[in-house]
């Protein structure tokens, strides 16, 4: 076997690699979906819970879906202030 023929499958592979890395990465913002313990709520919805609660949305929703994740505390409010946990639904497993 020729050192051309050796060489031939071996630039031929080194291309499709390259290839596969060069791909354009997409520009679409994750979404995701709230775990089992959560549920999703939207702007809307949150002020309903938590009437001056839109500054502490926006800066949540880092994925700006207009989508969180909450969760009530279980033994009620902490500290007779915080209603439960919220997160970004970008947090959760993605499909």
């Amino acid at each position: 076997m020729s050192a051309r023929t050796r060489i031939a499958p071996a630039a031929v592979a080194a291309a499709l690699s390259l290839a596969v890395v060069v791909a354009p990465a997409s520009a679409t913002k994750p979404v995701g979906e709230c775990t089992q313990s959560y549920s999703p709520y939207t702007l809307g919805q949150w002020l309903d819970i938590a009437p001056n609660g839109s500054d502490v949305f926006q800066q949540v929703d880092h994925n700006v879906d207009g989508v969180i994740c909450f969760k009530f505390y279980s033994n009620g409010p902490h500290q007779d202030v915080y209603l439960g946990n919220l997160i970004d639904d970008m947090a959760a497993p993605h499909s």
